[in-house]
This record gives structure tokens, sequence and C-alpha cells, in this order.
């Protein structure tokens, strides 16, 4: 069974802090079968959620068994249709809104929607990206929110009237290491991942995104321990979604291979029977689990030509 520990942020981004050595060193990305780790973990998310409420708040898992190689299994169909019944409720009753003060959850639930290939515009009657547009909400909410506004949008195929302003606030919080930062500050494992994640889409026509990218990208690769990782799984699997998405695989990239260890090899270090931990010793946990599923998908739809969202 999965802990639910509450490790990290719910919009994809686990403590940072510790850019420490993890674990032992143990290669066990190169000798693990990436497809089999796969189908097992989202085997142990379809075991956990059969037992829980399925809805708002549980798009990491939704996504990530939604993009393995069990999505088409009986338990994932009806998990599909549960979080869809719940959404819709809970997208009535908000009147189009999840939740004023989060539009992230509007950003999530959108991609989910895409994913099963549902219409995030017309939900009850309500376009979840419409909240997306208000600046001043998103805006709110931090950068993180713009990064999953622009997410949603690109995983939708919409274009955001609010597109320019959130990637220049994007832009506008590189650090002078190169790094991208929550608070203006200090560079962040996390917001740095996922500001690649968002500027990846708009990286091939734009030279000056694609240096913010690759800016942030090689920051990334000086906050890698030489076993592969990050301090954490949650960190680590951002880092592997970050590198997919520009379009490089996280074994094959040698910017991200340390004394031989690549980010696979760092995420396997989480491994637990049941799933993924947040950090090493600890219990599994349910959000660096469901996190990790997604970057392991990201990697294998990447090998067939596709993206994760």
């Amino acid at each position: 069974m999965l802990a639910l520990a509450g490790c990290g942020g719910s919009d994809g981004a686990g403590s940072s802090e510790d850019t420490g050595e993890a674990g032992s060193g143990n290669k066990a990305g190169q000798t693990a079968d990436l497809a089999q780790v796969e189908k097992e973990t989202a085997s142990k998310l379809i075991q956990v959620l059969s037992e829980e409420e399925v809805g708002p708040g549980t798009e990491w898992s939704i996504i990530g068994i939604a993009r393995s190689s069990m999505a088409k299994e009986a338990e994932a169909q009806n998990l599909f249709t549960q979080y869809q019944e719940n959404l819709r409720i809970a997208v009535k009753r908000g009147e189009g809104v999840l939740d004023p003060d989060r539009p992230t959850d509007n950003a999530r639930a959108a991609i989910v929607l895409q994913i099963l290939g549902e219409d995030p515009a017309d939900v009850e009657g309500y376009d979840l990206l419409a909240q997306l547009e208000d600046k001043k909400a998103v805006k709110a909410q931090g950068i993180n929110a713009e990064i999953w506004a622009l997410n949603a949008a690109a995983c939708c195929g919409r274009e955001l009237e609010a597109e320019k302003d959130y990637i220049q606030d994007i832009c506008d919080m590189q650090a002078d290491d190169g790094g991208i930062s929550f608070d203006g500050k200090s560079s962040d494992v996390d917001i740095s991942a996922m500001a690649i994640q968002a500027l990846a889409p708009f990286s091939e026509k734009d030279v000056k995104l694609a240096d913010i990218a690759s800016e942030a990208r090689s920051w990334l690769s000086v906050q890698q321990t030489k076993n592969g990782d990050y301090g954490n799984s949650e960190s680590t699997s951002q880092v592997i979604l970050a590198v997919t998405a520009m379009g490089d695989d996280p074994e094959k990239a040698e910017d991200m291979i340390k004394d031989g260890g690549n980010l696979i090899d760092g995420q396997m270090m989480y491994r637990t029977p049941d799933g993924f931990c947040h950090v090493q010793g600890d219990e599994t946990d349910m959000m660096a689990t469901e996190q990790a599923l997604c970057a392991i998908d990201s990697i294998l739809l990447l090998r067939q030509g596709e993206t994760l969202f």
C-alpha cells in the first residue's frame, strides 16, 4: 500500500533543497527493464486508487496510468470513468473553476481530459482553460501556475491570449546562474525543470526561449549528483520530464550522465517494492510514485516518437 505522505507540492514540485549524494551509487537504471517497471508501478497505483475516491487532485496518477501500458485494462478504465464523473460534479459546483486560488487545478484537469480523449472546453458547459486566461488569478498563485497554464494549453492545442505574458514572466525569473527561480532569488531544481517543460513547445521557433531552456538545463546538469539523481525522487522525475520534453533520451543525454550514472539510474535509486519513495530510507510515497510513473512514461513514449502530454 502506498503511503499518502505529503512530500512536495501537488503541482509537480518536490523539495529540491538537498542536492547532495543519495544512495550507494547503485546503477540500477542500467539493468532495469523500464517497460516492466512502468507496468508494475502503474498496477500498484491502480490498486491503490481502486480503494479510494478518484477525482480532482489525483491527476498525476491518472496521467501516469493513462499514458502507461496499463491504460486499456478494465480497472484503469473504471478509474478514468470515476475521475470524469467526479470532475464534472466539481466543475458544475464551481461554475467552471475547481479552486479560485489554484488555477493549476483547472490546468491539470484539462490535461487529463485531453489525454483521455475528452473535450476540456466543454465540461458541464464550461471551458476548463477559461480560468487560465485570468492573468490576475494565475499570477497570484505564482510562476508554477503560469507554467502549468502553458502546459495545459499546449497539450490541448490551444493558444492562450495570456501566453506571451506567462512566457515573459518565466524568462524574467531566470537567475544569473541560468536556473529558474520561484521567488526571483535562488534557482530551484523543480521550477527550472518545469519551466523547461513549458518552454519546450516554443523553443523550436524562438531562439531566445531555446537559449533560456538550454541555460536552465545546464544549471540542472551542475546540480545533478554523481549518482544521476537530485536528492529526492520527485525532483529527479521533473528533470527527466524536462529532458524528454526537449526531445532527448535521459539514458543517452551526455550532460545528464555523472560517473556513468544517468537520470534513469538516479530515479531507480528511489524504487521500492510498492512504487517509489521521496528520499531513500522512506516508505513508499504516493506523490513520488505517480511522478516517477509519469517520468518513466515520458521516456518510453519518447522512444516511440510521442510525448507525455
